[in-house]
């Protein structure tokens, strides 16, 4: 009796993690964030592209677990509705994938000390939230909560399936130097543009549909 029901625990389990993973890995696009991330660190060293995957995959990872556990919580307690979120989520990524297709400015030589906070900025926000846990990912993660249930035994389920899903996200990101050495000075340029524009456009249809959904249009 104990056996069997032990038995039916691991498979329901099994089947939370495994489908909790793959909804979460299909809403970050591990292929599709490593073209993202090589575009917003094609000026980095590879160092610093590592630094900027540690710290931005570390951020992925809180904001995550923060959601299984709290859910749309915080959001009730401060009285913000989920499109309210879309829309604030939607301008940061706009204003920091605008700088992908601006015309490049020369730097003045800076302190190792201020491009180290400068390169944590960028890990955080726009690369961590919104473009990759974002109100996508948000969301995603309340459907998880939905679909198996929301007790500690599902959460602890979903939050090792998170930490899963980072774990191969961050294992791309960290060995991105790997594809920038087949790929040229001017190929980096061009997918970093390029990559700006998609993000500048996801940035707007993230934005309208907060907007549409905050006044039913």
């Amino acid at each position: 009796m104990n056996d069997h029901f032990f038995n039916l625990i691991t498979q329901s389990s099994l089947h939370v993690y495994i489908g909790s993973m793959i909804l979460i890995l299909t809403i970050m696009n591990p292929l599709g964030m490593l073209a993202i991330f090589m575009g917003m660190t094609s000026d980095f060293s590879p160092s610093e592209r590592k630094r900027i995957s540690i710290k931005s995959c570390i951020a992925i990872a809180v904001i995550l677990i923060s959601v299984t556990w709290l859910g749309t919580g915080i959001l009730s307690f401060f009285g913000v509705k989920l499109p309210a979120f879309e829309v604030a989520g939607g301008i940061l990524l706009f204003l920091g994938s605008l700088p992908m297709v601006s015309p490049k400015r020369v730097k003045e030589n800076m302190p190792n000390d201020d491009e180290d906070v400068e390169n944590s900025d960028m890990a955080i926000v726009p690369l961590a939230f919104p473009t990759i846990s974002g109100p996508a990912a948000i969301l995603q993660i309340m459907i998880c909560l939905q679909k198996y249930g929301n007790n500690i035994q599902v959460k602890l389920i979903l939050s090792l399936a998170a930490l899963s899903s980072v774990f191969v996200l961050f294992i791309s990101f960290y060995f991105s130097d790997k594809l920038t050495k087949y790929i040229s000075i001017n190929g980096l340029r061009i997918i970093k543009i390029f990559v700006g524009i998609i993000l500048l456009s996801l940035a707007v249809n993230i934005i309208s549909h907060g907007v549409i959904t905050i006044f039913h249009l």
